[in-house]
């Protein structure tokens, strides 16, 4: 760094000054992964996000969102989340936080589904580096809803059955 003082010109060196060599990388798991859909109300998954090392510069945030696979929201698979996490630094610094994702039960007989859940530069960061997941956590919802026979009598030797649901 320099300064002119009187004329002179100084030259300072600053520690900590530019780009922080303390990259934290970002991390993301979720359980249960799969989950059982369920026949009604809500099903959580727990994710947790998790920063390591510990940002040194200025705090990090985060934006968390979901986002449709064969799971989807116009089908009420799962709640959608748009969530912003915030990672202080110095004394206060969290290194882990929770998110709950909610799965929507329901007894419509359906391949098993999948949605995804992203994490994601909130575009406030400019100052700090860290490595986010390269790709976004799949969350597989498994069916549990199962195909309904009905046996409506037997017929020259044969059982006869309507079928409740086809997949």
């Amino acid at each position: 760094r320099l300064a002119s003082i009187f004329g002179l010109t100084m030259v300072f060196a600053v520690s900590g000054w530019g780009a922080s060599s303390n990259n934290p990388a970002i991390s993301l798991s979720c359980s249960p992964n799969p989950v059982v859909e369920g026949s009604s109300g809500n099903t959580a998954v727990v994710c947790t996000v998790s920063l390591s090392p510990a940002p040194d510069g200025k705090e990090i945030e985060l934006k968390i969102q979901t986002g449709d696979g064969t799971a989807t929201l116009a089908n009420s698979d799962y709640q959608p989340l748009s969530q912003n996490l915030v990672f202080a630094v110095g004394s206060q610094a969290t290194l882990s936080q929770n998110i709950t994702l909610n799965v929507i039960g329901d007894t419509a007989v359906e391949p098993n589904e999948y949605f995804t859940v992203a994490i994601v530069d909130n575009g406030t960061n400019a100052s700090q580096d860290f490595t986010l997941p390269a790709s976004p956590t799949t969350i597989t919802i498994n069916n549990d809803d199962g195909s309904e026979i009905n046996v409506v009598g037997v017929a020259d030797g044969a059982v006869v059955a309507s079928f409740g649901n086809t997949l």
